[in-house]
């Protein structure tokens, strides 16, 4: 017998708490919509897990480990069997020092007291339920945000109608899945989405959740207020919303709900598809590994410390490239070389709920390496969460994509994994989907 509950507990920052992810400071002036941490709990024949989905724009591993344990110390169940993602959005709470946010004390005492409190009240409500998977392709509002330039380098979202652009680097996975979970008398309880698509629409210095917060507010209109969702943003390291194809569509608003609606469309199309079981075996399998860390070259600090004496320097690669600020990454570089930080743990995981797999990894991914994992396995619904569980602070880029230019694979303090770290993240999830295979 399969036993599910669900929760969501408001995590929304007080008003002047910085908003992180861009290259200047920004102090929340106000409240779009209100930010959660939507947490499912499962468990069949024993074995319970614990899903957490933030509204967040990046977590740590010391987080991770906090919420974990105060989840753990409430209800007595693994730590390890408790997953941890966020959204990705760029207009959340102070959770991530980098570029030019740095971490709350405060708010994060809050969040991690708040996101515990979502995993214990899924787990206390725990009752007989079902569950289905279903997966389909959504298209039109995803795409590759690397192109290759005329100078032979690649740039991040260069300018638009520059001439100087060639192609984009490659097309992204348009995969959704989904997960339905309903209790006994079929009233339903939770939509679980995975797509990759980077939640950075609506930008300024108001709080929102983003198109993920659309999505859950549409399901709630639809199915009712007490239906929870939690959105998994897939491996969306190089992609964005921004169709170079097509005439500009406003920013903001605008922008953030029209991807939630097609969003809300596309889940309550597969919804409809969903064949749904109350025998659901879980099985979990963890691996933890560590990767080399990039170290500032002799090269990078000369051109480090010119930039911050105010001397000229120049990269051609970069040249009109709005991403590329001298400063911050000229200041991260200088950082990274005082902190000494030579290896570091990655935590993977995957999960067998049923007939649906979950892949957890650190991050943000690009999107060849969620490509390959679903190309070994093309008959089954697997969901691919970057960002979940901490334990690497930025970009995890193909190995191609060094010395090629653009924002994704510039060194900082954060995004300084070694260059095959993607490569063993995919060999990694493989083996444990092979051994849950088994199970």
């Amino acid at each position: 017998m399969l036993y599910c509950g669900v929760s969501e507990v408001n995590i929304t920052p007080k008003l002047g708490m910085a908003i992180p992810g861009y290259f200047n400071v920004r102090l929340a002036d106000g409240v779009l919509d209100e930010l959660y941490a939507h947490a499912l709990a499962i468990q069949s024949d024993g074995s319970t897990v614990i899903f957490i989905s933030c509204d967040a724009l990046n977590m740590e591993r010391q987080d991770v480990l906090r919420i974990r344990s105060k989840i753990a110390g409430r209800t007595g169940i693994d730590p390890d069997a408790i997953s941890i993602s966020v959204t990705h959005l760029h207009t959340g709470g102070p959770t991530w020092e980098g570029l030019a946010s740095k971490r709350d004390p405060e708010y994060l005492d809050f969040y991690t007291e708040r996101a515990a409190q979502a995993g214990i009240e899924a787990y206390e409500s725990m009752r007989p339920a079902k569950i289905g998977f279903a997966k389909g392709e959504l298209h039109g509002i995803s795409f590759v945000r690397r192109f290759y330039m005329k100078n032979g380098y690649i740039q991040t979202n260069p300018a638009p109608g520059d001439p100087n652009v060639v192609r984009p680097t490659g097309e992204p996975d348009d995969t959704l899945a989904i997960a339905r979970v309903e209790d006994m008398e079929g009233t339903l309880m939770a939509v679980v989405t995975n797509f990759a698509l980077h939640a950075d629409t609506v930008g300024g210095t108001k709080i929102c959740a983003d198109f993920p917060g659309v999505l859950s507010a549409e399901l709630k209109k639809a199915f009712g207020n007490h239906v929870v969702s939690l959105f998994f943003n897939g491996p969306c390291g190089n992609v964005n919303h921004i169709n170079r194809d097509a005439p500009p569509i406003q920013e903001g608003p605008k922008m953030y709900q029209r991807l939630g609606n097609a969003l809300f469309k596309k889940v309550s199309e597969l919804l409809g598809t969903v064949k749904m079981t109350d025998q659901a075996p879980v099985s979990i399998q963890t691996k933890r590994f560590l990767i080399n860390l990039r170290r500032p070259t002799a090269e990078q600090l000369e051109w480090a410390h010119a930039v911050q004496d105010g001397r000229p320097t120049t990269l051609e690669e970069e040249q009109g490239n709005s991403m590329f600020v001298p400063e911050v990454f000229a200041r991260h570089i200088l950082l990274l070389q005082q902190k000494q930080e030579f290896v570091r743990e990655l935590e993977i995981k995957a999960f067998k709920i049923g007939e649906g797999i979950f892949a957890a990894w650190p991050g943000e991914v690009f999107e060849e390496f969620g490509r390959a994992v679903r190309a070994a396995y093309p008959d089954e619904v697997i969901m691919i969460a970057e960002l979940t569980n901490g334990s690497i602070g930025c970009y995890i880029p193909t190995k191609e994509s060094f010395g090629m230019g653009g924002y994704e694979p510039r060194l900082t303090k954060g995004a300084n994994a070694e260059e095959s770290t993607g490569d063993q993240i995919v060999e990694n999830t493989l083996s444990l989907l092979k051994e849950l295979k088994k199970k």
